[in-house]
């Protein structure tokens, strides 16, 4: 589903999204909820980078996103990856983005 609950709070995870690829450099990202003590539910976002481009740490990706999002619909980790799993029809596949989430934290 593309609706995550964290810390009691619903987050639409294409609207994460979305708010994301407005950044330059960032070519696709996938944002999933990791189970999580605290939170439920931790968000979690993954994105494929532009090789051309610098690498914006996590701590920059997150102050931008600050200005755009409330606070709860902030990623709490941002990975860099590769490739984001989609289906033929360029939709992302939820379930193996979160396995994909869950082997990077662990």
């Amino acid at each position: 589903t593309d609706i995550i609950i964290t810390g009691g709070q619903n987050v639409s995870a294409s609207e994460v999204e979305s708010e994301l690829l407005k950044i330059s450099g960032i070519d696709d990202v996938g944002v999933t909820g990791v189970p999580d003590a605290e939170w439920g539910q931790k968000l979690v976002a993954l994105v494929v980078t532009a090789h051309q481009e610098p690498r914006m740490g996590s701590k920059s990706l997150r102050e931008f996103l600050s200005t755009r999002l409330p606070g709860y619909q902030i990623p709490k980790e941002i990975i860099a990856v590769n490739e984001i799993p989609r289906t033929e029809l360029g939709k992302i596949r939820r379930k193996e983005l979160l396995e994909m989430a869950t082997n990077l934290l662990s």
